[in-house]
């Protein structure tokens, strides 16, 4: 069960590192979007996926297990209409399935500034 006010989007937040997820979350926040839980890898953050069935899921390419990529298909898998924020490097090379069904919605290149989060955020912010 979620701990979200009534109506308030959700969100799960996996990077490998505690600043990144720190950071990311803050972010999240800033926008009314309550934060389910937080992963630094693969397995658990598939795990609150299931449990939460949150509307956003905020990905780092970074993880300290698993693969982002696998993460965003799986994740799609089992929370359909989640929307996807991959977080990465202009250098990480993706192999992201050709289905745009199991591609993230927004992918932002660090360093990324506020209004491009904003906009990766797209109708959960509004």
């Amino acid at each position: 069960m979620s701990g979200a006010p009534d109506h308030s989007p959700t969100a799960i937040i996996v990077a490998g590192d505690d600043q990144t997820r720190m950071l990311l979350r803050a972010l999240v926040q800033l926008h009314h979007i309550w934060v389910e839980g937080e992963a630094a890898g693969e397995t658990y953050a598939l795990e609150l996926v299931r449990a939460y069935s949150p509307s956003l899921l905020v990905v780092d390419s970074g993880l300290a297990e698993g693969s982002s990529d696998d993460l965003v298909c799986r994740a799609r898998a089992l929370v359909p209409k989640i929307r996807v924020v991959l977080v990465t490097p202009g250098s990480h090379p993706h192999n992201l399935p050709m289905k745009p069904a199991e591609q993230p919605d927004s992918t932002l290149l660090r360093p990324f500034r506020f209004p491009e989060f904003v906009r990766a955020l797209g109708p959960l912010c509004d």
